[in-house]
C-alpha cells in the first residue's frame, strides 16, 4: 500500500491522505480501497488533497460505477481538502506549535464533501 500520508493518533488511522496533482485520482482511490479492506475504521478519514480546479473530475470519478456501492462505499467515505486549505491552515498555526486538538478540528473543518450524482451503468 502506497498512502501517501498517514495520520496514526493510538496507533489508529485519523486520517489517510492523497496527493493529486498529475497523478490520475483513480490511483489515489484505489489506495484508499485498499487501505479500508486491512482498516475499515479508516473509512471517515480518507481524504483527498488536490487543487480545487480538480473538483469536477473528482466528483465524476466517484460518480462512476467503480466507486459508488459495495464492497466500499467509496462515494460516502472520501472527502476533500484543497490545497488553499492546506495553505489557510499552515497559515493559521505559523510560528507556533499547533496542539493535536487544534490540528485535528483545523483539518476536519477544513474537509470537504464530494458532490456525488451516481452514474447508473
Amino acid at each position: 500500500m502506497q498512502i501517501d500520508l498517514i495520520w496514526l493518533d493510538a496507533n489508529l488511522t485519523a486520517f489517510a491522505f492523497e496527493i493529486e496533482h498529475s497523478t490520475p485520482i483513480t490511483t489515489g482511490l484505489d489506495r484508499f480501497v485498499e487501505l479500508l479492506r486491512v482498516d475499515s475504521s479508516s473509512a471517515e478519514g480518507v481524504v483527498i488533497v488536490a487543487p480545487r480546479s480538480r473538483q469536477r473530475k473528482l466528483d465524476q470519478v466517484l460518480s462512476g460505477p467503480r466507486y459508488i456501492g459495495a464492497p466500499m462505499y467509496m462515494e460516502t467515505k472520501g472527502r476533500y481538502l484543497w490545497y488553499s486549505d492546506v495553505l489557510d491552515i499552515a497559515s493559521r498555526f505559523a510560528g507556533q506549535q499547533p496542539t493535536k486538538a487544534a490540528l485535528t478540528s483545523a483539518v476536519t473543518a477544513a474537509l470537504h464533501i464530494p458532490k456525488i450524482k451516481p452514474v447508473l451503468g
